[in-house]
């Protein structure tokens, strides 16, 4: 009889999953790959329809209403030969000029020494941009007049403006001028081939401008993508960014959906802040559905393992999110870096295989800790990203992995034995005998190995070979789908109802209805004795529980050949 949940807040069925000796029983679904990892340390804010210049409307549209904030960078647009950078927002037509006199207005080109100049006697609204630029270098104002409308442009003037910038300062008069305070934007380049004015901004033109923006902290919590070009987008291009790169393994090998939560870049230079981070990720992490984590960090990144590595939390929070109440089964694949020889092969110099494994040996409790764990071999790998070569370590391997699993091709119960793996173009790795692989599979490492043109899994393992229901991820997977379903159809048609003499057999018929189900879709081979029962303790509470079958993975099989000459 289970415990009673009187404790909990929160109704709903829970799960407890045990292994007897003959009907193995383990939790696991699959569908959302989860991946940490770096990205740029910018965001690209999108200001209107194009970038550039476009003749739809006059100036004023959408440009008057950009409110760029500290250290934001305008896009350079190559056919731009303005050079525009800021405008005020202040439509000048309803200032009264007789509250800019005596008022202080400051700017800095190009981080020189910052001007100002405080405004005499204004006549017309024209005398604003006179003044300014009588005695500012490198800097010209306008006058934009859009209708009854008038504007304050700034640009850089003068020679050698790819590139230059301007500061906004904090003058009493930017403020009336409609300028935010201590803004900064970029100077747009163009094309030096360029030469007709026509493809240049003109006064009276409407512009449109992209802006990149720091990444503020918010900007770094989980995100949902369904499309490796929305994670490029958001993330940075190339391999430089391992969200990017571990999303094209995921989405690659059949991944429909996979949630990227960023790093943050100011992190990523101490190890002791970094693991913060990657503890805070983790955090980050738990309120949402994912199947497979995929940290796009090696876990002997450092060389060896030390107070800053982080396998250990990896497998902590895979356990404490497929505990009875988090409810959020899932496994996390690691992959490792062997690019620069931090980590020897079966006892050669450098960290060992044999110590990298003895973290995840299983724990005394649960023993969650290490079949929610697959680690992957080897530690580099060739690939391509938009046709350009790149070698990333294990981890790329482990998303690619991740992906393979979450692919809809497959149900949660089909093992990855023998799959073929996709955009990889090849192993960098020593030349393992046959005694090395199978030692390495002894000691909980799934290997990948060259199979013809592509690269295959050779045997898909748990870092837990204590039982075979530990050691087969595919029966960690499709019992942790078991275990999620039938906890939301039977809270669905039980949770917050009467509790009669009849809810006993209602709630072993309903189970008993669902279990068959499932084994018609072979994501369990059979099942027996269900029983639901009262809780002894807590008359509020159903004690459900019943004995299944996983499939079992064919691995091996013995030809026995007799020959007979008589």
């Amino acid at each position: 009889m289970a415990e009673p949940l009187t404790n909990n807040p929160e109704p709903g069925f829970y799960s407890r999953i045990q292994e007897n000796p003959s009907l193995f029983l383990t939790p696991g679904s699959v569908q959302t790959v989860g991946i940490v990892g770096t990205g740029k340390s910018t965001k690209t804010t999108v200001n209107g329809v194009t970038r550039g210049a476009h003749k739809a409307d006059v100036l004023g549209n959408p440009i008057k209403s950009v409110n760029i904030a500290s250290s934001d960078v305008v896009y350079r647009y190559p056919q731009s030969s303005s050079a525009i950078a800021q405008m005020g927002s202040a439509d000048l037509a309803l200032v009264t000029l007789g509250t800019l006199t005596g008022k202080v207005f400051t700017a800095t080109v190009d981080g020189e020494s910052a001007e100002t100049w405080t405004f005499t006697v204004l006549a017309s609204v024209q005398d604003i941009a006179d003044q300014i630029n009588a005695n500012f270098d490198d800097l010209t104002a306008e006058i934009s007049i859009a209708g009854a409308v008038k504007y304050l442009v700034l640009h850089v003037s003068g020679t050698g403006l790819d590139g230059k910038s301007f500061t906004v300062g904090s003058g009493n008069a930017n403020p009336i001028l409609g300028l935010v305070d201590a803004a900064r934007a970029q100077a747009i380049w163009w094309d030096p081939a360029v030469t007709d004015e026509e493809f240049a901004p003109q006064l009276g033109q409407d512009y449109s401008l992209d802006f990149e923006r720091p990444k503020v902290a918010a900007d770094f919590w989980p995100k949902a993508f369904s499309g490796l070009t929305q994670v490029a987008n958001e993330y940075g291009e190339g391999d430089l960014y391992t969200l990017t790169l571990g999303a094209q393994g995921s989405f690659g090998n059949g991944c429909s959906l996979v949630i990227c939560r960023q790093l943050d870049p100011a992190t990523l230079g101490d190890p002791t802040d970094k693991k913060d981070e990657i503890l805070a990720s983790m955090t980050d992490l738990e309120a949402w559905d994912i199947d497979i984590l995929v940290p796009m960090v090696p876990i002997n990144e450092d060389g060896v393992r030390g107070t800053d590595s982080v396998d250990t939390e990896y497998l902590d929070h895979v356990s404490k999110m497929s505990s009875k109440l988090n409810r959020k089964e899932r496994i996390c694949i690691l992959g490792v870096d062997e690019k620069s020889g931090r980590l020897g092969i079966l006892g050669t110099t450098g960290e060992t295989w044999e110590n990298q494994m003895s973290a995840f040996a299983a724990g005394t409790g649960s023993g969650l800790e290490s079949k929610r764990v697959v680690v992957v071999n080897p530690g580099a790998c060739i690939t391509s990203y938009k046709g350009a070569s790149v070698t990333p370590d294990g981890t790329y391997l482990a998303s690619c992995l991740a992906g393979k699993m979450c692919s809809p091709v497959f149900d949660e119960a089909e093992p990855m034995t023998r799959k073929v793996l996709s955009n990889i173009d090849g192993l960098i790795l020593p030349d393992l005998t046959r005694p090395d692989k199978n030692l390495l599979t002894s000691m909980g490492v799934t290997i990948l190995e060259v199979a013809g043109a592509g690269v295959r899994v050779r045997r898909s393992i748990t870092a837990d070979s204590s039982s075979i229901a530990s050691q087969e991820p595919s029966i960690v997977r499709a019992f942790d789908r078991v275990a999620k379903d039938l906890r939301e159809a039977l809270e669905n048609r039980f949770v917050g109802t009467k509790i009669l003499n009849t809810t006993s057999t209602a709630v072993e018929a309903a189970t008993s209805t669902f279990l068959n189900r499932y084994v018609a879709e072979e994501l369990i081979g059979a099942f027996r004795n269900v029983h639901a029962q009262q809780n002894a303790q807590e008359p509020r509470q159903f004690d459900v529980s019943f004995e299944a079958i996983p499939v079992f993975p064919f691995i091996w099989g013995f030809i026995d050949i007799s020959i007979n000459i008589s």
